[in-house]
């Protein structure tokens, strides 16, 4: 069984390949939007900026879909972006807490393999 830094390591390595290039750009500066403006606003900010942003925003939902033990936080919209925004739209705080707090720690990984 795998800790949560493992999966979020795996998913971090399988999303990276979208990132290279000019992603990495634009992952520099999106875990701080998420923590100046919310997960949500910076979801509605992705689906509109489309391009990297749009993959970053797809890479934590699909990270969100594959979490320990099944776990699918995303469940049951699809694992994308607008996916992920419909749900945390319908769901209570706590949940947009537990979203938001393991969307930062993913990106931390994302960032450090995306270099």
């Amino acid at each position: 069984m795998k800790n949560l830094d493992q999966i979020r390591a795996t998913n971090a390595l399988a999303s990276v390949g979208s990132l290279k290039g000019d992603g990495g750009n634009a992952l520099s500066g999106y875990p701080s939007l998420v923590i100046s403006n919310g997960l949500l606003a910076t979801l509605a900010f992705s689906l509109d900026k489309k391009g990297k942003h749009l993959s970053i925003a797809d890479a934590i939902s699909h990270h969100l879909s594959h979490l320990a033990d099944g776990e699918n936080l995303v469940t049951p919209e699809q694992s994308t972006a607008d996916g992920l925004r419909r749900k945390l739209c319908a769901s209570d705080a706590d949940h947009l807490r537990r979203c938001t707090s393991e969307a930062l720690a993913f990106l931390s990984y994302l960032k450090r393999f995306a270099r």
